[in-house]
């Protein structure tokens, strides 16, 4: 299925902030509830090793997604000494304060606005991507890999999202599924329930669910993508790894 450029509503700069909170808290509840990128994350670690960082600085975090998975995993192995950044665009800034909290500070963020396009000279460290690159046009996906090179950073992107009839078939229950997370979000808030119910579930958060798919970069066209970013210094991966039930990394 060939990758169609569409928009989605909390890509948006005029969409309010606190319904796009309310959609990045939905997406903490799947990544605390299923961990999806948990088979990726010992590559993560590998690639960590590989380059010698010692710091994540994770672009387009939204709520924060995987990174307290991340960090259990690393201290797992006794590795403490990786500290992770999260950054965003439009940063979740309550939901970033509660997984800092629950990191015991291990895990920091930045408030301020930061373009996944030219990451400030200051933030140094191993990026990644997790459940975001394709809001992003090839051009634009080109410009985020182009930076890290140009900055000699390594880069990580990761995507549970795919252009499949699994994923296709799984969004007709989105909207349940919504719902019933209003109530999983915490703290919890009356006024999530009200935006669940008349509006978010049925026109934007199945509508934006639906282009994310359709929007997703495969393995293929990713390897492609850095085939054309002039690096000798770097060594590209791709692939497609099993996470749980029909969901792909």
């Amino acid at each position: 299925m060939k990758r169609i450029q569409l928009f989605e509503f909390h890509d948006q700069a005029w969409f309010p902030q606190s319904w796009r909170d309310f959609m990045t808290d939905i997406m903490n509840v799947f990544d605390a509830t299923f961990n999806p990128y948990r088979p990726v994350i010992p590559a993560l670690a590998q690639a960590l090793k590989k380059t010698g960082s010692s710091k994540i600085i994770d672009l387009c975090s939204g709520a924060g997604g995987p990174a307290l998975h991340i960090q259990k995993y690393l201290e797992s192995r006794g590795d403490h000494s990786i500290g992770i950044i999260l950054t965003d665009k439009f940063p979740n800034r309550d939901a970033l304060r509660e997984i800092c909290r629950a990191s015991q500070s291990r895990i920091g963020f930045i408030e301020q606005t930061v373009d996944a396009t030219e990451v400030p000279d200051d933030l140094n460290g191993f990026r990644t991507i997790f459940t975001s690159f394709h809001h992003f046009p090839p051009v634009i996906a080109k410009k985020i890999l182009q930076d890290a090179v140009r900055k000699n950073e390594g880069i990580g992107i990761f995507e549970y999202t795919e252009k499949t009839w699994v994923w296709l078939m799984a969004l007709l229950g989105m909207p349940l599924a919504f719902f019933l997370s209003a109530f999983m979000v915490k703290p919890f808030k009356w006024q999530r329930v009200l935006w669940a119910v008349i509006l978010l579930p049925i026109i934007m958060f199945e509508w934006d669910s639906l282009v994310s798919c359709l929007r997703s970069y495969t393995a293929g066209e990713l390897a492609q993508m850095a085939r054309e970013i002039k690096s000798e210094q770097y060594q590209w991966e791709t692939g497609r790894v099993h996470s749980f039930g029909g969901c792909y990394i």
